[in-house]
């Protein structure tokens, strides 16, 4: 099965639907898909509740967001992108 890396680092609704569709897609052919939500893209996070996501906590402090509100993703740091990115077989990123 492949480890497919989805990183958002925007609240652009297209990409961000296009990049929900794609996962849904790649999961349906058995991938396994996860999400890092970077600069703006830590706005769109909270339409990402039934997937495994992480976001930059430095960035969502920018945005004023808190963990409270988004139970369901983990706060992260850049280290822990560092290790999505090495465990994952592909990286797409939504800039």
């Amino acid at each position: 099965m492949k480890k497919i890396l989805f990183i958002i680092s925007t609240d652009d609704e297209n990409q961000v639907d296009f990049a929900k569709e794609l996962s849904k897609k790649l999961k349906q052919k058995g991938a396994d898909t996860m999400f890092f939500f970077m600069s703006r893209g830590v706005l769109v996070a909270k339409y990402f509740d039934s997937e495994k996501s992480s976001l930059c906590s430095r960035n969502a402090e920018e945005f004023k967001l808190k963990q409270e509100d988004l139970s369901f993703v983990n706060f992260a740091s850049q280290y822990e992108l560092s290790r999505m990115v090495e465990e994952a077989d592909i990286v797409i990123p939504f800039i």
